[in-house]
């Protein structure tokens, strides 16, 4: 019957979910851990603050987020968590990243002494691996049941008993209906979610 497939359904949705989320962040965990620092290499330390520098404030759309700054070798280095509160130096190039996050795009901090307030909001790798799972499973939903209602449209009588299930055609045509429609509503969240994922976006104000 199609209402006990369409619990195991979202079951398997939801734990799918849980799963590929787990598995990114500790994916992304690995990938992006840094590397070891060896004693050839050396390290320029960072200037004294003072008050010609804008005192910053970090507001973040997840905990995990760091306000980082590219050094001299390119390399990216945590500065501060949110909410940050510190003045930082204005030369350097900025982004806000962290574990299963998806990094924002580097961006410049305004000079002098003032307060500047950095509105992050960040995509995680998680979300958009996930959102493209129940998407694809929205997609297999509508596809079986709009073959399953093609089928029984195409059968001799509408009102024959489908099996032993009990159910006539037109009944078991209704729920392939439901069906479909829960598919393609999972493809849109699903896609949606990982579409809105992709991208991280911060504003300097």
């Amino acid at each position: 019957m199609k209402k006990p497939r369409l619990a195991i359904l979202f079951f398997a949705m939801a734990l799918a979910l849980a799963i590929v989320q787990w598995l990114a962040t500790t994916a992304h965990a690995q990938t992006t851990a840094a590397p070891a620092t060896t004693p050839e290499q050396t390290t320029t330390a960072p200037a004294t603050p003072t008050t010609s520098w804008p005192f910053i404030t970090l507001v973040a759309s997840s905990p995990r987020a760091s306000l980082q700054r590219r050094d001299e070798t390119g390399s990216w280095d945590d500065v501060c968590d949110p909410p940050c509160e510190h003045r930082q130096d204005p030369k350097p190039k900025y982004r806000v990243a962290g574990i299963g996050l998806i990094p924002s795009d580097p961006f410049s901090l305004p000079e002098g002494n003032r307060r500047v307030e950095v509105n992050a909001r960040l995509g995680t790798h998680g979300k958009q691996i996930a959102g493209k799972v129940i998407g694809g499973v929205g997609v297999g939903t509508f596809c079986l049941d709009l073959l399953s209602y093609i089928v029984l449209s195409g059968s001799s009588s509408s009102s024959t008993a489908n099996g032993s299930s009990g159910l006539s055609n037109d009944t078991v045509k209704a729920f392939a209906v439901v069906g479909m429609i829960v598919g393609v509503a999972g493809a849109v969240i699903g896609f949606s979610m990982a579409a809105a994922a992709q991208h991280s976006t911060v504003n300097v104000e």
